[in-house]
């Protein structure tokens, strides 16, 4: 195994250890741009940063049963005990990353490559699972992908935006990749994302939590810039934002009345100042 993965699943494992022994919710796992993956524990508004990972990460997502993390040229699939599920080598510097509830929700979308990874052998008897690999180079699939998510119909839902800012649903099924169905969705604006079931995007009226049914929530936008999107833990998400010097805030989609909350500022690599 790489070094960066031991010692990435290690910290996995000890969190979870220090959040059981503390009696704290743990909100899950951010990554700062360039610095270590960060655990995030405490509850809503009082949120504090748990231990670092010795490793920087391309792009994560957590879940209920565990995670993806892309870095240090691999993509690997951890279990909630910090075991190693699957992994992928892979130069990708710009993954999407999502998983569900169950381990076998976990997809990644490799732009680059146009290339589409899921989960269909877990850990079995002590042998790693592996991850299925789908080329989707001459889809037509546009670059501009901004979510992709593993439904239980055995296909993949992509959300890219389009030139005049809507968004499109682009549904591809597994394994053979055909295109099965492809639809815009009129009150989204990209990037959008789509997490545990919600759409997530800004517009003119503020930050939209929403279902395919229509607008759930509308909160007010923390921070200028750009922002991009990733699943902390089941129930949150963390938003960052590129304006400004780069702000980090985190929703909680499993609350019926959601609130975006600021994390806490990252912690310094070695040597640096906090930032």
């Amino acid at each position: 195994m790489k070094p960066y993965l031991a010692t990435l699943i290690l910290s996995v494992c000890s969190v979870a250890e220090l959040c059981g022994q503390v009696s704290t919710p743990a909100a899950g796992f951010v990554r700062y741009p360039g610095l270590p993956v960060q655990a995030i524990y405490g509850i809503a508004g009082n949120f504090l940063l748990g231990p670092a990972v010795s490793g920087v990460a391309d792009a994560l997502s957590f879940g209920k049963s565990g995670g993806l993390l892309a870095g240090g040229g691999h993509i690997v699939l951890v279990g909630a005990d910090g075991s190693t599920v699957a992994d992928y080598a892979s130069a990708e510097n710009h993954p999407l990353l999502n998983i569900g509830g169950t381990l076998d929700s976990a997809v990644a979308w490799l732009p680059a490559s146009r290339t589409l990874l899921w989960i269909d052998e877990p850990a079995k008897d002590h042998f790693p699972g592996r991850f299925s690999v789908l080329s989707l180079e001459n889809s037509g699939l546009p670059a501009n992908v901004s979510s992709v998510t593993r439904l239980a119909t055995g296909a993949v839902r992509f959300l890219l935006t389009q030139a005049d800012g809507t968004v499109a649903a682009l549904v591809v099924s597994m394994p053979n990749g055909d295109l099965k169905s492809s639809d815009l969705l009129p009150d989204l604006r990209g990037p959008a994302y789509e997490f545990a079931g919600y759409f997530i995007w800004i517009d003119d009226r503020g930050l939209e939590i929403g279902t395919a049914a229509g607008i759930n929530k509308t909160l007010p936008v923390p921070a200028a810039g750009s922002f991009t999107a990733e699943r902390m833990s089941a129930g949150w998400v963390h938003l960052f934002f590129s304006g400004q010097g780069g702000t980090h805030w985190a929703i909680n989609l499993a609350d019926p009345n959601p609130s975006v909350f600021r994390l806490p500022a990252p912690l310094p690599a070695a040597g640096g100042k906090r930032q």
